[in-house]
């Protein structure tokens, strides 16, 4: 395969690269060729989590459900543990740090914090020391803000 796809990985995408690149059997069914079927919603017990997590400002619920393949259970483990991490903040940032926790943003969809980050590292190394230090105390808010309205909506199952 000749291609390339960005993190996060969406299936839709995957599943659509790969079959442009594997070949094609002559009498494949059509529903082997179709990209899969959206997931079921989720079950009556779940709905009230969905509520909170689709009102997290900085949280594209749709976004983090397609990158776990529309798993609730799982999105929620994901961002259990993104609390868990990051709860106490984030200590010094570099360029390194920061291209982790954009890829980690992007994967829970967390758009504004992925952004906070892209502009952190764009600057990193070639802005001045105080601009650098203001793109990182706003990487700092933002993640703070967004860990806080997280274990808000995920409840005491949240650590």
């Amino acid at each position: 395969m000749n291609d390339h796809l960005v993190k996060p990985v969406e299936p839709g995408q995957l599943y659509a690269t790969l079959l442009r690149w594997l070949p094609q059997p002559d009498a494949a069914p059509a529903a082997v060729l179709a990209a899969p079927a959206r997931p079921d919603p989720p079950a009556p017990d779940a709905v009230p989590l969905v509520d909170r997590l689709a009102a997290v400002p900085g949280l594209d619920l749709d976004q983090g459900l397609r990158n776990v393949g529309g798993e609730l259970g799982v999105l929620r483990r994901v961002l259990d543990r993104f609390v868990q991490i990051y709860a106490d903040g984030l200590g010094p940032l570099d360029r390194k740090l920061a291209h982790s926790l954009r890829g980690a943003s992007a994967a829970i969809g967390a758009g504004p914090l992925q952004a906070a980050l892209q502009a952190y590292e764009a600057a990193a190394g070639e802005a001045d020391a105080a601009t650098t230090q203001e793109l990182a105390t706003a990487v700092a808010q933002e993640l703070g803000q967004l860990v806080s309205r997280l274990r808000e909506a995920l409840g005491p199952a949240a650590p």
